[in-house]
Order: structure tokens, then sequence, then C-alpha cells
């Protein structure tokens, strides 16, 4: 992490509670908080300077939880991660930088994509480079679960984006518009020609989850490919924790500035 010349203040947002243990896995020292009623994880090692919180799945849930936060004090660096679907010939565990984000990608016209912040990019694409493999270019948002193939190459005709999510757009969004640099660093767990073996955006609502259950019990074959997703799932999860170890030993031997030490959320 070369360049990083003072102890930048991080959050760090994952949507869902396996991307959070992954990450909260390479977290050093660790150590629960709470931020408006949300269950964070600091680092005692890192004087405060890394909050990781989950924000729930979508772009609703991300937004809200985004916006609380940075309201809330001054960061230097907004960080959306987790898990991402793959809308290029990319393999499962792919670690992926994105360079921007299109919040609407099916708007008329459609609206123009988020940057990333550049320095930053360089900088996590230099840590990420070592990883295998290794992905950059653009993300977009989507407000649902995209769970046909047919979907995905269809999304990547119209975007030229290399992996989808459902929450980078609505955190970066808010990231901009308090002035906050922000960068998207996903690993993939489901690839472009994949079908997911169930509507996942049934168990968004607390109607859909009957229907849901029922889905799982009554089907073998969805049994099948649940379990394929998981293991897609626990690779991708091991690519975030190895990445983020790296990330934060290279943030450990940056220098502590002063006005940090004793600092809170």
């Amino acid at each position: 992490m070369e360049g990083i010349s003072a102890l930048p203040r991080i959050s760090i947002l994952t949507a869902t509670t396996i991307e959070f243990r992954a990450i909260g896995r390479a977290l050093p020292s660790p150590r629960r908080v709470w931020n408006r009623g949300r269950s964070c994880l600091i680092s005692t090692q890192l004087s405060n300077a890394v909050l990781l919180m989950r924000t729930g799945m979508g772009p609703q849930k991300s937004h809200a939880a985004t916006r609380q936060l940075l309201e809330d004090g001054k960061w230097d660096l907004v960080i959306s991660t987790g898990f991402a679907g793959a809308l290029q010939d990319l393999s499962i565990g792919t670690l992926v930088l994105g360079e921007d984000v299109l919040d609407d990608p099916f708007a008329t016209p459609q609206t123009a994509p988020m940057v990333c912040d550049a320095e930053w990019v360089a900088k996590l694409g230099a840590l990420g480079r070592r990883s295998i493999p290794f992905s950059v270019g653009r993300f977009a948002t989507v407000p649902q679960v995209l769970t046909r193939s047919e979907e995905k190459q269809k999304l990547a005709a119209a975007t030229g984006a290399v992996a989808v999510d459902m929450e980078s757009g609505s955190i970066g969004r808010v990231a901009n518009e308090f002035g906050i640099p922000f960068v998207i660093i996903r690993t993939i767990s489901d690839g472009m020609g994949e079908n997911l073996p169930l509507d996942f955006n049934l168990f968004r609502t607390p109607s859909g989850w009957a229907k849901g259950l029922w889905q799982c019990l009554s089907s073998p074959p969805i049994w099948k490919g649940l379990y394929r997703l998981y293991r897609q799932s626990r690779e991708a999860a091991l690519q975030l924790t190895a990445f983020f170890k790296g990330f934060f030993a290279g943030i450990l031997t940056s220098p502590t500035p002063t006005a940090m030490v004793g600092s809170t959320f």
C-alpha cells in the first residue's frame, strides 16, 4: 500500500452476514461496536480507523445505512465489498475492482456512471493483482437478484459491465453526495452463464419466505443447486478474506497520525 502517508478513516460496507464474516476474519484484533443500532466491527490495532458494517441487501437498505453512517462522522474512504455476479467470462472467486458503477443501468436515457476514486483504484489494483484471478472494470447495480443467465447477458450487452451487484451504486451515490472517495472490490460468486437454483428475491419480503421455503423443501434439484452455490460463496469468501488481510497489513505499516489516536466512531 505504498503512497499512503497517513492512517485513513475507512468504512467497509457489506450486504450479507457471510460477506461481513469473511472480512471480519481478516480484521486485526476485531472489536464489536454499535452504530445506530447496527452491529459493526473495528480493529483495536488500527486505532479505530476502520469500521466494518453490514448494510443489508438491496439499494434501499444500503442507501439508508450508508447515509446514516456518513452523517455521523468524517471518513476518508468508503469501500463497497462482498459478492457479485459475473457479466463477463470470469471464474468463481475472481477478485473484481470497480472503475465505475451504473446505479440505474436500464434508465432511459442511461445515467452517467459514478467513477470510483482513481488514486484508491490504483492502490487497490496493485494489491489485487497479487491475486489470481483478478479483473478490473465497470459494475452495474440492480434492484433485485438476477436469477437467469439471460438476464445477466442482457445487462452485460446494455452496459459493458463486468459484474453486477445490488448495493454499490447506492453506496457510491451517497459517498459522492458527501464528497468522500469511493471504491468497489468484490468477488464473483456466480457465473454469467449460470442460472441460480432459486429465485432469491422471494426471501426479500416476509410474504415470500413461505413460498421460497416450500420450493426448497419440495425440490431435490434445488438442494443440489443450493449446495453448489454454497461452495461457490465459500470460495468467494476465501478470496475476500485473503485480499483484506493484505489490505489491512498495508494500513498497519503506514504511520499513525497523532490526531487519530484515541478517536472513536
